[in-house]
């Protein structure tokens, strides 16, 4: 069964509500598809500048030291934002 996909958009690099860059955050579950070709096609979908991943990284369960795998996508490729 497929399940859904929790995620917000959101208005990065502004303090002001409907300006700077949108851009979608979702929230995988472990267990979720989440291979790369289904990431890109769902970032391509959103069509926005920026599609943010978050993956609960295994262990990490308590509610204040959740930690998570963070993958970047345009709608054409991924972006390698650790570097920066």
């Amino acid at each position: 069964m497929k399940r859904p996909v929790k995620y917000f958009v959101v208005d990065a690099f502004t303090e002001s509500a409907f300006k700077g860059n949108q851009a979608a955050v979702c929230f995988l579950e472990e267990d979720h598809e989440k291979d790369d070709s289904w990431l890109q096609s769902l970032a391509a979908e959103f069509e926005l500048p920026l599609t943010c991943f978050l993956i609960p990284i295994t262990g990490s369960d308590c509610l204040h030291s959740r930690r998570f795998h963070l993958r970047w996508f345009t709608s054409k490729a991924e972006v390698c934002l650790s570097n920066i």
